[in-house]
């Protein structure tokens, strides 16, 4: 177990090569720690796939093909940031399905990103607060 930057405990297969990671679950980890701290959200990790349940049926879990990795729920208004996590690493490019997603989330009035890092993610989350603060402030009691 190793400790990056005194903010989360990453696992033997987690690597990190300078400032930037090799494995997209690690840097997911640390995302999500850093995040946790705020008092003003909560983030949620969502997996997607399938698995054959004992039965011998096929069981779908998570919100939809190609959604995003973490869901950023932001207090007050509830607002929905999807943050689809990816790294430096050649290959680690959106898949069709989700480009798909986002443009739908997108075309709904969500936030939709891709973030390489934890300070990516924390300036969106920034401007997220931001614009929320500032369109509340000229009168308007509810952001969607």
């Amino acid at each position: 177990m190793v400790v990056v930057s005194g903010m989360a405990a990453l696992g033997a297969g987690d690597r990190v090569e300078g400032a930037r990671f090799v494995n997209e679950t690690a840097l997911m980890k640390l995302i999500m720690v850093e995040l946790g701290r705020c008092d003003d959200l909560r983030v949620f990790r969502n997996n997607v796939g399938a698995l054959t349940d004992v039965t011998g049926r096929v069981v779908k879990y998570g919100l939809a093909p190609g959604s995003a990795d973490l869901l950023v729920i932001l207090a007050p208004w509830g607002r929905a940031v999807f943050l689809e996590v990816k790294t430096d690493r050649k290959g680690s490019g959106q898949t069709g399905a989700q480009r798909n997603f986002e443009a739908v989330m997108k075309s709904l009035g969500a936030v939709y990103e891709v973030v390489r890092s934890v300070a990516e993610a924390k300036d969106v989350i920034g401007a997220v607060r931001e614009f929320t603060l500032s369109r509340s402030a000229s009168g308007l009691e509810r952001v969607s």
